[in-house]
């Protein structure tokens, strides 16, 4: 690709971003090579295709941080430099950011639930968890059992009655029952 069709690649595609500025979708972009894309993320691999800054990029980062996908790719850079604390922040930010869509904070809390996990922070560790459970729609009770295996009996009967009533015929119910004999 030449400089000139790169740029107007990069106008094309900020065109669409626009018109997507009060969403937290950017919009996608078809290729016949890559299929869907999503536009930010096209956006930010074209500018360092045009060899932008550092500097440039995260600033491009910064002023479309409304965008859960810029936000995906700081939590990932962030995990990746170690930077556990920061990317905790940044996923609690988002599920704010996102609250009107329940599968974008879903997969955030599944998130945090693993940091939670690995980092050993047991209190937040139970907090997600029981936000997840019982604000989350899921498809099996993996989950219910993770919440299970760190509280006490009395609290877990509690939390299983509360869990029970909630799930009241879904298939998830059936499961947690034939778990719970």
């Amino acid at each position: 690709h030449d400089r000139e069709l790169l740029l107007k690649k990069l106008e094309m595609i900020d065109s669409d971003i626009a018109r997507m500025r009060n969403s937290t979708d950017c919009g996608e972009t078809w290729s016949t090579h890559y299929g869907y894309q999503n536009n930010i993320l096209k956006r930010l691999d074209l500018m360092k295709e045009l060899e932008y800054s550092e500097e440039e990029i995260r600033q491009y980062r910064k002023e479309h941080w409304n965008f859960s996908a810029v936000r995906k790719l700081e939590i990932a850079d962030l995990l990746e430099k170690g930077e556990v604390l920061q990317a905790i922040a940044v996923l609690k930010e988002s599920k704010e950011w996102d609250k009107q869509y329940a599968g974008l904070v879903s997969e955030y809390s599944q998130q945090l639930i693993q940091i939670y996990k690995q980092e050993l922070m047991q209190e937040e560790y139970k907090e997600e968890l029981l936000s997840y459970v019982f604000s989350h729609m899921y498809s099996d009770i993996s989950y219910a059992l993770e919440l299970k295996a760190i509280c006490s009996e009395a609290e877990w009967l509690e939390q299983r009655g509360r869990l029970l009533k909630k799930l009241k015929g879904s298939p998830c119910a059936y499961q947690l029952m034939e778990a719970e004999e």
